[in-house]
């Protein structure tokens, strides 16, 4: 009966503290309270919760939650394992009642006293692994017996390096760099999946750290080396250094300096990624200048074991993901990165580094807009049924309700077998409060056991129900068109529909991409005014035995005569692949009083299906020759 009624208490305590804790949004949060005493005084407001006691030689005990929220961290009570996990920028933590050691960012830590589960609910911890872990100040006051702690947090949105204090070197693990600890720096930013980090030691001293996939064919190391050369030539070159012994990490070094600023800039590449690390600093305090300056030269394109702090987020190969604002978190393969803003307003997508295939996407609606998830669900099915091309993809029976861990879902899957590569997606939709949430997860085929390793995505789903006057109205952008937009060139006209986005516009070329299918149409002008009828044969032929040889183009319609609206025209469609697309493209020519008009329309083989067939036939038939 004990038992039962701590865990009710705790519920109950948890959903209270909800509405009563005092966050910080200051520069500075300062707890002070004494040991007995129920109330904690937090940036000077009172709050209530259980008494800090004492335990063993000396360990002050304190309650987590009340103290870590403050901070800003995000807390959660886990039952059947009797553990509280804290999410921290850059720090991940769990504990569990009456285990002396925790987990700090997958490393285990032994704490001075187990944390101990008090009859009122409250998970009572000591205050020295707080103050070490969130980088707070403690002080004691002999004469009032009050304890005070001051965590320092920088007005503009930085965060400092949690429990990296007191390490000789800091790296990823994951990317394979180290470097010595920037111990008077603080980290300015790090990005979710860690291939941005900066630091600043002040506004004018940085240091910066970016990691890039690396691909043979796209990087070229003798150009990057004279590009960044040209790149600072407003500066004074005082180094311009660079090393290929290695093929497995080739370097390059160049400073630059005027009478503000000196830039030292090191790219390092090796058979994964490139590396760059630079420094913009101030040339006036020289002695500061100096000291950053060693810190970089430090830098290794390898983890090396010992001294070191760990600034990876992975644990078990996924990444966690969360947004506060929409309360949400979910976990993301390791090796994808985030191609959406962190602050983004409903929307998250993330794709697969190496150029791979897979990728996964979540999207927060309001239930007013999209109606439900089962609504939702079947608007989606339906719509992919018609975009995607038929002869290549494999829907499942329609929309299902299926139960996961933490959420009731409606999900569909289609599996994709394109010329290029094979992929299986998985849809789902649930909806919790006012809002209704899309997760798709989409893996590039063959995988072993892929439909378990998407289990393990969509189990990792925790959303907490919103407040719509806090979060808004979040609504559906999907183009629909609604009418037409009329492209001239020369004595050409076409029309395309008014979904699709313009990127290029002159007197010479008009060129149009379709917003949902990708379908890319251009109308251009080849020969102006002295063509004849033999040039054009010539070029067609010529297009047509390119296509052949470079891209080994099936030629699924030969060059042939068609008449559209009382022109003759030269046509023929091809189908090939080009840097690992595969696309349909098709080509009418027309010759008109000695100018030669070309409308050429290229679509993905994926959203190659009747619906895109018909809409570019129409399109086809819209040009128009004066």
């Amino acid at each position: 009966m004990k038992k039962f009624l701590q865990v009710f208490i705790a519920v109950f305590v948890v959903l209270m503290l909800s509405c009563t804790i005092v966050t910080a949004n200051d520069d500075k949060v300062e707890i002070s309270f004494c040991v007995g005493d129920a109330t904690l005084m937090i940036n000077g407001s009172e709050v209530t919760v259980e008494k800090p006691y004492v335990v063993g030689e000396g360990v002050t005990l304190v309650p987590i939650r009340v103290i870590t929220e403050a901070f800003g961290a995000k807390v959660d009570w886990i039952e059947e394992t009797q553990t509280v996990t804290l999410d921290y920028p850059d720090v991940n933590i769990v504990i569990q009642i009456d285990n002396p050691i925790a987990e700090v960012n997958g490393k285990a830590e032994t704490l001075l006293a187990a944390p101990q589960l008090t009859d009122s609910g409250y998970t009572m911890i000591p205050l020295r692994f707080i103050s070490e872990n969130f980088g707070a100040e403690v002080t004691y006051d002999e004469a009032t017996e009050k304890i005070t702690v001051i965590k320092e947090n920088s007005g503009d949105g930085t965060v400092s390096i949690k429990g990296a204090a007191d390490s000789k070197y800091i790296g990823d693990s994951f990317y394979g760099w180290s470097m010595e600890n920037p111990r008077d720096l603080h980290m300015d930013y790090r990005s979710f999946d860690g291939m941005e980090t900066s630091f600043a030691y002040d506004d004018s001293n940085y240091l910066y750290i970016d990691i890039y996939t690396y691909d043979e064919e796209d990087y070229d190391f003798e150009n990057e080396f004279t590009e960044m050369k040209m790149s600072i030539s407003d500066y004074t070159l005082v180094k311009a250094d660079k090393d290929t012994s290695n093929a497995n990490c080739k370097w390059m070094h160049l400073s630059a300096k005027d009478k503000v600023d000196y830039i030292d800039y090191y790219q390092y590449v090796t058979p994964d990624y490139i590396y760059v690390v630079s420094g913009y600093l101030s040339n006036e305090d020289t002695k500061i200048r100096d000291n950053l300056l060693n810190i970089l030269s430090t830098f290794k394109c390898s983890y090396e074991s010992g001294d070191i702090y760990d600034l990876s987020n992975i644990k078990d190969g996924f990444r966690k993901f969360e947004s506060e604002e929409l309360k949400l978190s979910f976990d993301v393969p390791q090796n994808f990165y985030m191609a959406t803003s962190e602050d983004a307003g409903n929307e998250f997508r993330f794709y697969e580094n190496d150029d791979g295939k897979s990728d996964m996407a979540v999207v927060v609606y309001s239930k007013s807009d999209v109606k439900s998830a089962s609504d939702l669900a079947n608007e989606d099915y339906n719509h992919n049924k018609k975009t995607i091309n038929e002869s290549i993809v494999k829907f499942s029976d329609g929309v299902i309700q299926k139960q996961y861990d933490n959420i009731s879902v409606y999900e569909y899957t289609y599996t994709i077998e394109a010329t290029s590569y094979d992929s299986h997606k998985r849809d789902v939709f649930f909806e919790i409060g006012d809002y209704v949430y899309n997760m798709a997860v989409t893996i590039e085929l063959p995988y072993n056991g892929y439909e378990s390793y998407i289990d393990k995505i969509i189990n990792s789903i925790k959303a907490e129900s919103l407040d719509s006057d806090e979060v808004g109205i979040l609504m559906k952008n999907v183009p629909v068109a609604t009418g037409t937009i009329k492209a001239e060139v020369g004595k050409a006209t076409m029309e395309v529909p008014n979904i699709y986005i313009s990127v290029m516009k002159n007197t010479e070329m008009a060129a149009f991409s379709g917003s949902v299918n990708g379908v890319v149409v251009t109308l251009s002008k080849a020969i102006d005014g002295e063509a004849t009828l033999s040039d054009v044969r010539k070029m067609m032929k010529t297009t047509e035995t390119n296509l052949k040889e470079e891209y080994d183009a099936e030629i699924i319609t030969s060059t042939h005569e068609t008449v559209i609206n009382s022109h003759k025209y030269f046509s023929y469609t091809a189908y090939y692949t080009r840097d690992e697309i595969t696309v349909y493209a098709q080509e009418y020519v027309c010759l008109n009083k000695g100018t030669i008009y070309v409308l050429s329309i290229v679509c993905p083989e994926h959203t190659y299906s009747e619906s895109t067939k018909a809409e570019i036939d129409t399109i086809v038939k819209s040009l128009k020759i004066s």
